[in-house]
């Protein structure tokens, strides 16, 4: 799998995959989709409520429902091969990306960036479209190249090729600076709409009106929540699955706010409970107050268009 998604092969691996999977959301039922990726991952029970046909345990549960999530996260958001971006788009946001976690030296940019994009003949002109130089103060020292400060606003901290510490360490930088821009102490980055308006793969965010990826979302935070109340400790990768799962409903408030916020009302799963439900009691579980700020954003997104519920269920 590190070979897989590595920076020298995902070009003609993961990525090629990824995009297979939104060719499948646009011709085939997304819930179909979403099924037959939980099954291949072996995890229909664990999003179904069904504890005895896990076939995992413990880190490795954990690691493959992380590694689902991103999968469904990315086929849902990446809109590159959709929108037909071109070599320069492509280049700009790999260096981008490369360069949100930090200034770096030309050499370790390069090592970040697939060798097609780092040898064409744009590359250049598109590093000195985003990032400043910064000479060396002395002679031992290496030059050092820094996204520049408005290029931020293109950072998207689930970009597919980056690593979970990667996505935990841009996340870090976006919200110190979204803390400085804002006064906020706490900020919450919202994430941005998919850009592909139109053409066949436009469609590809009608998965959020899916009662299967809504069951995802639902599980995916109900089976943490249920694990630390039982045995009072959160259990492996709890924070990176519940990062995900609440980074897939606020894309879903951006991409179909209405729909999805009805089905988040009325859809029940385990105890006969909504989302809705089950975002009311996560708001204010003790073990995972660092949620606060962004459940505060769903809850308040859903009271647009379900007001009533949502007052009704918070406490």
């Amino acid at each position: 799998l590190l070979h897989y998604r590595d920076y020298m092969l995902r070009e003609l691996c993961y990525d090629q995959d990824l995009f297979i999977l939104q060719v499948a959301l646009v011709v085939i039922d997304p819930s179909v989709v979403i099924v037959t990726i939980l099954d291949r991952f072996g995890l229909v029970g664990h999003f179904g409520g069904d504890t005895p046909q896990f076939v995992y345990e413990g880190a490795q549960l954990s690691s493959m429902v992380e590694e689902l999530l991103y999968v469904i996260i990315t086929i849902l958001t990446e809109a590159a091969n959709p929108s037909k971006m071109d070599i320069n788009q492509a280049i700009r946001r790999e260096i981008i990306h490369a360069l949100a976690m930090g200034p770096c030296s030309y050499t370790d940019l390069i090592k970040r960036v697939a060798e097609r994009l780092v040898e064409d003949v744009s590359f250049e002109r598109m590093l000195v479209d985003v990032a400043n130089f910064k000479s060396p103060e002395t002679a031992t020292e290496s030059g050092v190249y820094e996204l520049k400060d408005e290029m931020y606003e293109e950072v998207n901290p689930f970009f597919y090729h980056y690593t979970r510490n990667k996505r935990e360490e841009v996340e870090n930088v976006l919200r110190n600076r979204l803390k400085k821009k804002t006064g906020v102490s706490d900020p919450v980055i919202v994430p941005k709409p998919f850009v592909v308006t139109s053409g066949p793969f436009a469609g590809i965010t009608a998965a959020f009106e899916s009662k299967a990826l809504l069951q995802v979302m639902f599980y995916a935070i109900h089976n943490i929540l249920s694990v630390t109340t039982l045995s009072g400790s959160a259990p492996p990768s709890a924070e990176a699955i519940l990062d995900q799962a609440v980074h897939l409903v606020m894309v879903a408030l951006v991409e179909r706010p209405a729909v999805f916020s009805q089905m988040s009302a009325s859809e029940t799963f385990q105890d006969d409970q909504t989302l809705i439900d089950l975002l009311c009691t996560f708001e204010h579980h003790e073990s995972y107050k660092a949620y606060q700020p962004r459940i505060n954003w769903i809850l308040s997104q859903m009271t647009i268009h379900v007001p009533d519920v949502v007052k009704s269920r918070r406490k």
